[in-house]
């Protein structure tokens, strides 16, 4: 099996994993980074997949996703988040806690530079990207709505925001898988 392929079913599987999450946590359970409880476990859970995924795809991935700057991006995203992930429950006034934060932003770094990397890339990458972009905006419209109409109109539309993000992030893992290429076509 190649390691962009591993890497690719941890991605759709991390995606999938922050789906449960949502749905225990709209039900009332706990959800949190290394806390108690089922929906606590599978966003720990999710988080590790896809920190996992995004390196081996960053590292092994096929076609379209050779280029260096996909490639880094992805990369990025992983080390982000592995460091965010180890030092979740460190102290606020720890020192670790500089680590946490940056490893956020080194993960965001790295999808963006992911998402802008494949936006170039045409046909199959450029409709995963342009996913990704379109959640985005989408949720950022909604925050700026918050202000205007309030969380009971604005709420919805950064779930459908966040949801088209996730569905972009589950499309890279699906090109890691495939390679680009879909049944009865070339490559994308």
């Amino acid at each position: 099996m190649r390691i962009g392929f591993i890497g690719g079913l941890l991605v759709i599987g991390g995606c999938l994993l922050i789906v449960v999450t949502a749905v225990i946590g709209a039900s009332g359970g706990q959800v949190s980074v290394e806390g108690a409880g089922p929906g606590s476990l599978s966003l720990t859970v999710a988080m590790a997949m896809l920190a996992v995924g995004a390196l081996l795809v960053g590292v092994g991935g096929s076609r379209p996703l050779n280029g260096r700057f996909a490639r880094l991006g992805l990369v990025l995203s992983g080390v982000g988040l592995t460091a965010t992930l180890s030092t979740a429950n460190v102290s606020a006034s720890s020192m670790l806690v500089v680590v946490f934060l940056l490893g956020g932003l080194v993960a965001w770094i790295g999808v963006i530079m992911t998402a802008l990397a494949i936006l170039a890339t045409p046909g199959r990458p450029r409709q995963a990207g342009l996913l990704f972009v379109a959640g985005l905006l989408i949720a950022m419209a909604a925050g700026a709505l918050n202000n205007v109409v309030g969380a009971a109109i604005a709420g919805p539309i950064a779930l459908v925001g966040g949801s088209v993000v996730l569905l972009g992030i589950g499309a890279i893992g699906l090109l890691g898988v495939t390679g680009g290429h879909s049944r009865g076509a070339g490559a994308g």
